[in-house]
């Protein structure tokens, strides 16, 4: 828990950073690499454009290794049809707009 609390915050850390130079969120977390889980999950409710838009953001962003704590089909529940406005609502309490 500890270990995933602190990846987390690094990745803020780097996506708040990042969002002043050239690298969008999506292109921060590609490159953390442990943050496949989330992206998949952008990627199925059809959020991965806002994260790669105009920030700044800050995205409270759990990595793989919190995913895991999650069992298999629970999460596959969540890239259903019928269950990607909860998605969406669940990804969207992750981000935070930041002023400018």
């Amino acid at each position: 828990m500890r270990t995933s609390l602190m990846m987390s915050l690094i990745l803020i850390a780097s996506m708040v950073v990042s969002s002043s130079f050239a690298a969008d969120i999506v292109e921060t977390a590609k490159a953390k690499g442990d943050f496949t889980k989330l992206l998949a999950a952008n990627v199925a409710a059809g959020t991965t454009s806002i994260l790669e838009g105009l920030g700044p953001f800050t995205v409270l962003a759990p990595n793989d290794i919190a995913f895991a704590k999650v069992p298999a089909e629970e999460l596959g529940r969540f890239i259903q049809p019928a269950a990607l406005t909860i998605l969406k609502m669940m990804l969207a309490d992750h981000v935070v707009i930041s002023p400018p």
